[in-house]
């Protein structure tokens, strides 16, 4: 077994607090350390932040994990393994992305016009999220709210599906079984890239590591045992 660091990347609306339950040890990391314009500068700025000794494991779940894949195929060198939890490729279409973007400048509107709590409640009716429990936030910086809804809009985002291929390392990509959407698009990942271990969660929505902490972290610590790293 070979001594890795884990490298972990929390949501939308999270912040690097939200591993501090993780049973294993593990380096959490704050957008705003590594925030550039754009997700490719923003994965490029995230494997430059950290230490070139050793082997080091990529953790991202929702908007981290699309960071990660991002700091992934920029920058494969710099990472010997990664975990992708409820995390989007990307949209195929034109159509779509422009679509995608006009709903998140409406989030940033209801943002502006809302008290917190409820944007909160409004940001967990959506249905990626009414299949996980709803968790207690604090308010946010504004600037961790609108900036990543507008530079990090899943619809500015480059469809990576066809580069998914390019990656020549293992990756445990998750899914909650009741996120089915995320489950589809995981299903497809694999179909890319036969090297992928799937994991889907029972019992666990999009937010699999709240849902389902027990369950999840016993498979991250099976897919580090299967590569060879334990984590120190």
């Amino acid at each position: 077994m070979k001594p890795c660091s884990i490298h972990a990347l929390h949501g939308f609306l999270g912040d690097s607090q939200d591993w501090d339950a993780s049973p294993l040890p593990l380096k959490s990391l704050s957008h705003a350390s590594i925030r550039r314009k754009s997700l490719s500068e923003t994965g490029q700025a995230l494997a430059e932040s950290v230490s070139h000794q050793g082997k080091k494991v990529l953790l991202g779940y929702s908007l981290g994990g699309r960071i990660a894949l991002h700091s992934l195929l920029e920058c494969p060198t710099t990472w010997s393994a990664a975990i992708m939890v409820s995390t989007h490729a990307g949209l195929p279409t034109e159509r779509e992305q422009k679509t995608r973007i006009q709903s998140d400048q409406h989030w940033i509107q209801r943002y502006q016009q809302l008290e917190w709590e409820a944007f909160l409640g409004a940001w967990n009716q959506q249905p990626t999220l009414q299949s996980s429990k709803p968790l207690s936030i604090p308010q946010r910086p504004v600037e961790s709210v609108i900036r990543p809804l507008d530079e990090w809009s899943l619809g500015r985002q480059e469809f990576l599906l066809p580069k998914l291929s390019q990656l020549h390392l293992p990756v445990l990509w998750v899914a909650g079984e009741a996120d089915t959407r995320y489950v589809e698009l995981a299903r497809s990942y694999q179909s890319e890239n036969k090297d992928f271990r799937l994991y889907l969660c029972p019992g666990a929505g999009h937010r699999v590591p709240w849902d389902q902490p027990n369950l999840f972290w016993q498979n991250v610590k099976e897919f580090l045992n299967e590569t060879g790293m334990d984590p120190a």
